[in-house]
């Protein structure tokens, strides 16, 4: 009796399905994404800026630069990645609300740290191309 082999050859196959499966995995774009924006926002204290580039309200009642005298607020800001979806960033300290929104009735003026503008965007654009043309490599 003869036999008659067919060999097939899955590799090809077996890149595609792997790189399906990381585009399925999304955590570690979303960490980068979360790791990019809290260094976004800790830029934004050495500016003294807004996300948008907007200037934030000069103190009134000391010299310096405002939301640095301890470092505490800047040093507390933080992401976390939640599922393969999100990724939130944000900060526990208690003042935070007050600093990012104001408060009219202690006329304390907003000054905002953390939010998503032009440059934010840019910067997660950057890391969904390089994370899309990472994925792409391996097709």
């Amino acid at each position: 009796m003869s036999q008659i082999g067919i060999k097939v050859d899955t590799s090809a196959v077996n890149k595609v399905l792997d790189a399906l499966d990381k585009r399925r995995n999304t955590r570690q774009l979303l960490d980068n994404i979360g790791s990019a924006m809290r260094a976004d926002a800790r830029l934004n204290f050495r500016a003294s800026a807004a996300p948008d580039g907007t200037p934030w309200a000069p103190l009134k009642h000391r010299t310096g630069k405002p939301l640095v005298d301890t470092g505490i607020l800047r040093n507390s800001i933080d992401y976390r990645v939640i599922g393969d979806t999100a990724v939130e960033i944000g900060t526990n300290v208690i003042y935070a609300r007050a600093q990012q929104y104001g408060r009219k009735e202690i006329n304390l003026p907003a000054r905002q740290f953390i939010g998503i503008a032009d440059r934010q965007v840019n910067k997660i654009n950057k890391l969904l191309k390089a994370w899309g043309d990472e994925l792409m490599a391996g097709l």
